[in-house]
């Protein structure tokens, strides 16, 4: 069964960074909202399409692990609600196993990465998501079979990658 990555974090947290090198060295679909309304709509932060871009999101996701392809959903995933929605659609589309990846960087270094991208996220709304991911903390119990924060993930692939990834 292909396994599905649910990355969890701040923008500016190496979300994309990471899980970028990680596709790419086990042969892994990294799908991101954002690069999908860009492509659909030619506007990242356009929040106006959402729908659509779920949607589009989920295709994708649905598309990839019924072929067999595992792959790794890049984005926030702040909201407790969004994980467990997502979570249903990996289990259902036959992901296993689902990682969650929690990126635990300080608030302040997200915040200064963020400031220094072309496309940054306005500071009232990184506000909103630091208070977000605060109070609703990714647990195992929402449905992952493992939860590892950004660094045990490395180790972990480290120890036993290709394990992981048969």
């Amino acid at each position: 069964m292909p396994l599905a990555i649910v990355s969890i974090g701040l923008p500016g947290s190496g979300k994309t960074t990471l899980l970028s090198a990680i596709a790419e060295q086990y042969g892994l679909i990294r799908i991101n909202k954002d690069e999908i309304r860009g492509e659909l709509f030619g506007d990242i932060h356009d929040q106006s399409h959402n729908q659509e871009v779920w949607e589009e999101s989920n295709r994708r996701i649905r598309a990839m692990l019924e072929a067999g392809q595992g792959v790794i959903l890049d984005n926030t995933n702040l909201e407790r609600w969004k994980r467990a929605e997502v979570i249903e659609l990996l289990r259902a589309a036959g992901a296993s196993p689902i990682i969650g990846v929690v990126f635990e960087v300080p608030a302040e270094v997200a915040r200064e990465r963020n400031r220094s991208r072309a496309t940054s996220v306005k500071e009232d709304v990184m506000e909103w998501m630091e208070k977000k991911l605060l109070e609703e903390p990714p647990e195992l119990s929402e449905g992952f079979d493992v939860l590892y924060t950004h660094g045990e993930l490395g180790k972990a692939l480290g120890d036993a990658g290709t394990d992981l990834f048969d």
